[in-house]
């Protein structure tokens, strides 16, 4: 009994004064729901009142409890009202606070009521009211002078109000920017240390400026923009044009102060126009110029000296820049005001760093942080005599890092080098920028839908989604980034995330699971990964693989994550969001900006107004706003169609540096998706059949309503026992909590608990304990490799890599490896991610296919070089081999060719394994290829053929390969029908009679051809023929008279002696096609074999390069006869005996 009240302690410390007495029932949680649906229903109901309701409810409803109950309910709601992203203090805050959150609702409400009834009325009056009372306390002790001086700045707020009568405004939209203004006052009014902070107030400010232009555009004029310029004023910094002339004297004399010194001097000229140009930046008028030449002609008194040019920049070096995480880009331009020389060059480099000591970023030991600003630099950094005058500017953005890393200040120089005939003369720094950039990254933001399915929005709004079909879970409104999932029924009253498309650019990473209507359910169906691109792939979208092929990161260029996870038999996933994703998204995840009551956005951008049937069971299921993100299957919205249908209109997107170290773990597979990749048309669409053909989906099918007990017994009791002894008590979750405790988090995993326990109820078993694990594991990891500060903390660090090194699945890899970051790093000799399996006990694979039925077509595009197989019992290891034996393919079989060859093999996922073959030739290349896990036995065998298709139509289940039928190979060189012999007209290729031989035309001139064309696929004609023969005859006896003379003559030289001269006679030119060519092979006289088929045929020409035959020139001679001439139709003298010696 003392176990487990102290187990109870530990997990709900509110349970403790009656767990071991009387009951206690508390209603506390209706309170918080009806706050929270309130809240969902409409953001212009009255914060303060909402509390006031929702504390005296729980109160009532959980008088009979003990102490630690009813401050449990209060903690609830507490937590509930942090939702609003607002500070609210309805009791003890301020009194300009009070103000603020007491008009906020009537202020948006009327904007609300104007937005549908038109009013002439040019001010809101609830904004009249807000001002009065603005005025009346802003004055008070309790408020900072800072503070005061912001409002001073901003009040009396003039909003117009008058009615949007031309269209060119939407009033929603004025509402939406000044709910985020009037949220912004509020939290500036609650800060109430006497050392605010200007930089936190003004970088804050910068994320406001842009989203309010962003959003309302053209509307400025109704007032926002004049708030947001009255606003910045208190962060502009003075910019000394007031008493420009005692500024100017201070930079002559960093000159005057040296001048004697010749070794400093020079370098004293330098500071001082540096100083001067700087000095006299946002300065206008005629005084200032003649200010400016005074002191610049006091500087060129000393011939020692280099001329310098003058520099001139366009932003002041005492102005702070502010650079936001995903905002926009701040340009610094300098030009010149003079030539730099005729020889000379001047180049400017610009160098980025730390003011102050930069967080760890990657989780090393040895990690010092990586740079913060990225600077683009332009074409050219060169200034000469001909372009001095056109300016050169660099853009700074910020490093997109995924981290809760805190606002950082950098040191941002410009240096400038003299480059004289080739010399460097002089190298300075010309400026120097102080560059503020503002961290908005979130550590608990992450939408997840988790199976079978619960929501969760990027603000931490829940939900379920009992529906079938295909839903967009996650799309950016303006960038071309978007996730769908697809639903499928997977339990008796819940459905499952069988199907993962991620849209990046206009290209689409698919992850597929979904049944069809004649697959077994009761068999885990192998996820099918796939990409289909438009064109190349888009820039800087990175897919990895962990967990041998489990789990799955996709880095789109936003630096936005998206995480797969599978199952058994479904999959879960996770989108942490970018910065570039703040205020910008939309979908089942929600508007992410910190709200939580927002995110029920419809497509239009409406409010969803949550009603009754929304709340049944105690569980938030809003089916029909899910339903108004539904995506009509093979619609142009469906991915598996198009990927251009919801971003038409973009034609380019920004560019952005992510830094993901830490963030994303496994192998990196996006090159080998890529090169096998399938491709939309140029409009968008696929150019085959899409991929949702017969999935099991009835998307008419309504949800059933789950009871309690359920069908096997099941009561909410014994639910929530098991999921709390599961969860709570699992010892990943234990180190997690510990670990986020360290480093001042709040998480509970109370959500977890209770989709376990949803899911018991809808499923009737416990078969989705895991599901609800891998949720803990999960936001855990999120908010530690977000918020890396820990390793800063030696007690957190502790924690924290206690957490990672129970990641694996056993956490203690079976005692034979060490678990890091989610993968097991086996011992020697240690196999499978778990590390569970010896060498001799690695499973033999079994395949199943490989893509596209083995079949493969050579192009430009393709080089067939990596070959995709599915199969089972793949293991992860350096022996993870490719066994690949070549073939030759026939049309009637295929036999195996040439010695095999072992590359390793890369594993995809827990299904599809990737080969890298060589030697690929056109027109045809054809594989056996198997599998081994250990090197040494290796799975089935399955064909793989890379074909050109155009020549040949190969079928790779079936091992054949045939010509295509428009078309002749002869002499080993293919031909179009009807394409004719280059060097006799008369023969032609006409596939329907032979594709081996040539046939004859019909017409006038060829009447020969019927003995000629068989006799003659080398493709001379007779004419051609003639020539060769009495060339190659003439040449022939040319060299046997001069070896006679030779022989002839050395005889004589040694003994004088007789020789009989035969009389050697050239033949005349052949007259009919029946001669035969001779060969000469090793002083044998030989005629091809091939000749002894038929009497009519002939040689082909060997030095015709159209022709090529592999075979040795034995192999074609091989048969050795004695000549025969055909004496018939020759005339004259004729060779009738040849020797050779």
């Amino acid at each position: 009994m003392v176990d487990l009240k102290n187990g109870i302690g530990r997990r709900c410390p509110w349970l403790m004064d009656d767990v071991c007495g009387k009951p206690c029932t508390t209603q506390s949680a209706s309170c918080i729901a009806d706050f929270k649906y309130q809240l969902l229903s409409g953001t212009d109901t009255d914060i303060c009142g909402l509390i006031k309701l929702a504390k005296e409810c729980i109160i009532s409803k959980s008088n009979t409890c003990g102490a630690k109950q009813k401050q449990a309910g209060l903690d609830r709601l507490d937590k509930a009202i942090e939702g609003l992203n607002i500070p609210v203090n309805c009791e003890d805050g301020n009194a300009v606070q009070k103000c603020l959150i007491s008009n906020r609702q009537a202020v948006l409400s009327e904007l609300s009521q104007r937005a549908s009834v038109s009013d002439g009325d040019a001010v809101c009056s609830s904004i009249t009211s807000m001002n009065e009372c603005i005025e009346n306390e802003k004055d008070g002790d309790e408020v900072p002078q800072a503070i005061r001086d912001i409002l001073d700045a901003v009040f009396p707020l003039k909003l117009d109000c008058s009615a949007n009568l031309d269209g060119s405004c939407a009033f929603k939209d004025i509402k939406s920017a000044t709910q985020r203004l009037l949220d912004f006052l509020i939290a500036v009014a609650s800060d109430q240390t006497s050392d605010f902070e200007k930089d936190v107030y003004c970088s804050k400010l910068k994320v406001l400026e842009d989203y309010v232009s962003g959003l309302v555009g053209e509307c400025n004029d109704r007032g926002l923009g004049k708030v947001l310029n009255g606003m910045q004023s208190f962060c502009e910094p003075d910019n000394g044009c007031d008493d420009l002339e005692t500024t100017l004297d201070a930079c002559v004399s960093l000159y005057t102060q040296v001048k004697n010194d010749e070794d400093k001097s020079c370098i004293g000229i330098q500071l001082a126009r540096i100083c001067l140009s700087s000095a006299v930046t946002g300065c206008t008028g005629s005084t200032v110029t003649t200010l400016l030449n005074t002191r610049l002609q006091l500087l060129l008194t000393d011939p020692l000296c280099p001329p310098i040019p003058q520099f001139k920049l366009a932003t002041s070096t005492k102005k702070t820049i502010y650079l936001l995480e995903g905002g926009p880009s701040f340009p610094l331009s300098v030009s010149l005001l003079e030539s730099p020389g005729d020889n000379a060059i001047l180049k400017l480099t610009v160098k980025a760093s730390n003011m102050a000591s930069s967080p760890p970023k990657c989780r090393s030991e040895d990690d010092e942080g990586f740079q913060q600003i990225h600077v683009t630099n332009p074409n050219s950094l060169e200034f000469t005599k001909d372009n001095f005058n056109k300016a050169i500017t660099f853009d700074l953005s910020a490093v997109l890092d995924g981290r809760v890393d805190g606002s950082q200040t950098m040191m941002v120089q410009i240096v400038a080098d003299l480059v004289v005939n080739g010399n460097i003369k002089y190298s300075d720094l010309i400026a120097e920028y102080t560059v503020l950039v503002v961290d908005r990254d979130d550590k608990t933001a992450i939408c997840s839908s988790i199976n079978d399915p619960h929501v969760k929005t990027f603000d931490k709004l829940l939900y379920d989604n009992q529906l079938q079909g295909k839903f967009v879970l996650y799309k950016h409104q303006t960038l071309p980034y978007m996730v769908q999932v697809t639903y499928q029924k997977c339990a008796e009253e819940g459905t499952c995330n069988c199907r993962v498309q991620i849209l990046s650019g206009d290209d689409v990473i698919d992850f597929n699971r979904c049944y069809t209507e004649t697959d077994d359910r009761d068999v885990s169906k192998p996820l099918e990964l796939s990409i289909t691109r438009t064109g190349d792939f888009t820039h800087n979208t990175q897919i990895y693989s962990q967990d041998e092929g489990r789990r799955f990161y996709v880095l789109l260029p936003t630096g936005t994550l998206v995480q797969i996870r599978l199952g058994d038999f479904y999959m879960n996933v996770w989108i942490t969001p970018s910065v570039v994703d703040k205020d910008h998204t939309e979908g089942l995840c929600g508007v992410y900006n910190g709200d939580t009551y927002d995110d029920l956005r419809l497509p239009n951008g409406d409010k969803y107004t949550v009603i009754d049937a929304d709340k049944t069971g105690g569980v938030l299921t809003v089916n029909d706003f899910s339903k108004e993100w539904r995506v009509i299957i093979d619609s142009d919205n469906d991915l598996s169609v198009s990927s251009t249908a919801y971003y038409s209109d973009v034609t380019s997107t920004k560019q952005y540096t992510v830094e993901a170290c830490g963030l994303v773990q496994g192998i990196d597979i996006t090159s080998d998706l890529v090169s096998e990749s399938e491709e939309y048309a140029t409009d968008g669409r696929k150019k085959r059949a899409v991929a949702n053909d017969n999935i099991d989906i009835d998307e008419s099918a309504k949800p059933s309503v789950s009871e309690w007990p359920t069908k096997t017994g099941w009561t909410l009791n014994n639910a929530t026992k098991f999921c709390q002894d599961n969860i709570l008590s699992w010892g990943v979750t234990q180190k997690c909590l510990e670990a986020i405790s360290a480093i001042g988090g709040k998480t509970n995993f109370e959500t977890e608990v209770n989709n376990c326990v949803a899911d018991i109820k809808l499923s009737g078993n416990t078969n989705w304990v895991d599901s609800a694990k891998d949720d803990v594991l999960q936001n855990c990891l999120n908010e530690l490799n977000k918020d890396v500060q820990y390793l800063n903390n030696p007690e957190a660090k502790l924690q924290a890599e206690a957490v990672m090194s129970s990641s694996c699945n056993p956490s203690d890899c079976n005692g034979n490896g060490q678990c890091t970051t989610g993968t097991c790093i086996c011992k020697k000799d240690y196999y499978g991610s778990d590390c569970s399996m010896k060498e001799d006990e690695l499973p033999t694979p079994v395949l199943y296919s490989i893509k596209n039925n083995g079949e493969c077509i050579l192009s430009d595009k393709s080089s067939c070089t990596n070959v995709f197989i599915s199969g089972r019992q793949f293991i992860q290891s350096e022996k993870l081999t490719c066994h690949i034996q070549p073939l030759e393919v026939t049309e009637t079989g295929h036999k195996a060719v040439g010695q095999p060859t072992i590359v390793i093999a890369k594993l995809l996922t827990l299904n599809q394994i990737s080969c890298k073959v060589s030697g690929i030739k056109t027109p045809t290349t054809s594989l056996h290829i198997s599998i081994s896990n250990n090197g040494k036995s290796t799975s089935n065998k399955l064909m793989y053929i890379a074909y050109n298709v155009a020549i040949h139509q190969c079928n790779a289940l079936e091992g054949t390969c045939k010509l295509q039928s428009n078309l002749c190979k002869i002499g080993g060189q293919v031909y179009n029908k009807d394409e004719s012999l280059p060097t006799d007209k008369c023969l032609y290729c006409n596939p329907e009679e032979s594709q081996t031989r040539w046939s004859s035309k019909s017409e006038a001139g060829c009447e020969i051809i019927a003995e000629r064309r068989d006799d003659n696929p080398s493709g001379l004609g007779l004419t051609e023929t003639i020539i060769i023969g009495v060339i190659g005859g003439l040449a022939f006896f040319i060299i046997v008279a001069i070896l006679i003379k030779f022989v002839l003559v050395k005889r004589n030289r040694r003994t004088p002696k007789r020789v009989d001269d035969t009389e050697v006679a050239l033949p005349p030119s052949p007259k009919s096609p029946q001669e035969r060519e001779l060969q000469i092979f090793q002083n044998e006289v030989y005629v091809s074999s091939d000749d002894l088929k038929d009497e009519n045929d002939s040689m082909p020409e060997l030095n015709d390069s159209r022709y090529f035959d592999d075979r040795s020139a034995s192999e074609r001679c091989s048969t050795r006869i004695k000549p025969r001439i055909n004496t018939q139709s020759m005339s004259g003298p004729f060779v009738t005996k040849i020797d050779i010696n």
